[in-house]
């Protein structure tokens, strides 16, 4: 009788195993769409690729950072605002890295 149980159990956590690593997979995906929208000044895309990867992962830095550098670009402050805020309150780096 343990054996059907445990078997819907692995299923079960093997399924959400499998979305989460979907999901990581697809905010990336977005990110990289967004950058290309970004890189060619299509800030209203660029917005919505982002979104949609924040959507798939809302703990995704990267899309955090660039949507609030859009929102910038756009002209949309008080959005721009609440973004980068979240981004620091998420762990981004307050001092900009300097390559040498």
């Amino acid at each position: 009788m343990k054996l059907p149980v445990l078997s819907v159990l692995v299923a079960v956590f093997t399924t959400f195993a499998a979305q989460a690593v979907f999901a990581a997979d697809t905010a990336s995906a977005y990110y990289e769409k967004a950058r290309q929208y970004s890189q060619q000044a299509q800030w209203r895309a660029a917005e919505l690729e982002l979104r949609n990867s924040l959507q798939q992962n809302p703990a995704y830095l990267p899309a955090r950072l660039m949507l609030g550098q859009v929102l910038l670009k756009a002209g949309n402050w008080s959005s721009a605002e609440k973004e980068l805020q979240l981004a620091l309150d998420g762990g981004a780096a307050v001092e900009p890295l300097i390559y040498g």
